[in-house]
């Protein structure tokens, strides 16, 4: 099974036509640089191959290579500050984190940094997974460099991404305000191997971490890592509307973006609390806590909830927007 796992890890994905060449050309790449040991080793150099967009509105960007002349013009240390950060084989470029910022560009009033990495999440697996350290120490400098209340910082990590938040909330010694971890990956960390908590996200690593799990066992992790985790449709694969066999795990794994993603603007994921990873203990406990981006920095435990195959996904609660 495991190897089935790292299978799909290497060659199936989502998206257009384009995206799926993209990507598979991306692996075979990658698999030659490896064979002819020629892979570029980013890790000496990290700090020229993550950057950082700050997005003021949809329409406005700022690329900040060492954000010098833009921090006292652009940026509001008044606000909260939101970072995306892609996963494995991803960029800023993606449809979904495109749709993410978006959201947030539109509803909340936060400086709005995308973190790219691409370069360095464009190897195969394991070596993207063992950059990841190197990503994390280099946020966790910029936001040093940028000098803003570390309380106020939300870093907001897919797969990959989620463990480089963790690394960057590590390096900062746990003083970021909140980490959510859409998904993270489970290849390497809960299977396939393992890595220390200063390697990996865990509740140790912000003041508020919270995990949304949507493809356990495959692409993402099983076990709760966070102070809450949230499993939607219990966590695993296929997700509601991922039943393509093709595509059923990469579609589970993504829709931990989308559900946040609707979260924004809706307190519709009631979650119960349960207590442990038995889903049928759940019906006998109505504490019920929103899922996503308005889940509460109190919550804590493990929790369920129920979504729908397609958008809106929430099952109740109305649309709102927040500003």
């Amino acid at each position: 099974m495991n190897y089935i796992r790292l299978f799909l890890l290497i060659g199936v994905c989502t998206g257009t036509m384009d995206e799926i060449k993209e990507k598979l050309l991306t692996q075979l790449r990658s698999f030659y640089d490896f064979a002819l040991g020629t892979e570029i080793d980013y890790q000496s150099n990290m700090h020229l191959v993550v950057t950082y967009f700050l997005h003021v509105d949809n329409s406005n960007k700022h690329k900040l290579d060492e954000f010098y002349g833009v921090r006292e013009t652009v940026y509001n240390k008044s606000i909260p500050t939101i970072l995306i950060i892609h996963g494995y084989t991803d960029s800023k470029e993606r449809e979904v984190f495109k749709h993410l910022r978006q959201m947030f560009a539109a509803n909340v009033e936060a400086n709005l940094i995308v973190v790219d990495w691409s370069r360095a999440a464009k190897q195969i697996y394991f070596t993207a997974m063992s950059n990841t350290y190197q990503v994390g120490k280099e946020i966790a400098r910029f936001l040093l460099d940028l000098d803003t209340d570390l309380s106020m910082v939300h870093l907001i990590g897919h797969s990959l991404g989620a463990h480089v938040a963790g690394i960057a909330g590590d390096c900062l010694d746990g003083k970021i305000g909140r980490i959510t971890g859409l998904d993270p990956a489970g290849p390497g960390y809960e299977f396939l191997g393992e890595v220390n908590n200063s390697l990996s996200l865990d509740s140790g690593d912000a003041n508020f971490v919270d995990v949304i799990h949507t493809a356990s066992w495959f692409f993402g992790v099983l076990k709760p890592i966070g102070h809450a985790d949230f499993y939607p449709n219990g966590g695993a694969i296929p997700q509601p509307g991922c039943d393509n066999i093709i595509v059923t795990v990469t579609c589970s794994h993504l829709r931990s973006i989308l559900y946040f993603t609707e979260s924004i603007t809706s307190t519709g994921f009631k979650s119960k609390r349960c207590p442990g990873l038995e889903w049928s203990d759940c019906t006998r406990n109505n504490h019920l806590v929103p899922m996503g981006y308005h889940a509460p920095k109190s919550s804590r435990g493990i929790y369920y909830v129920q979504c729908k195959d397609s958008a809106p996904f929430a099952m109740n609660g109305k649309f709102h927007k927040l500003l």
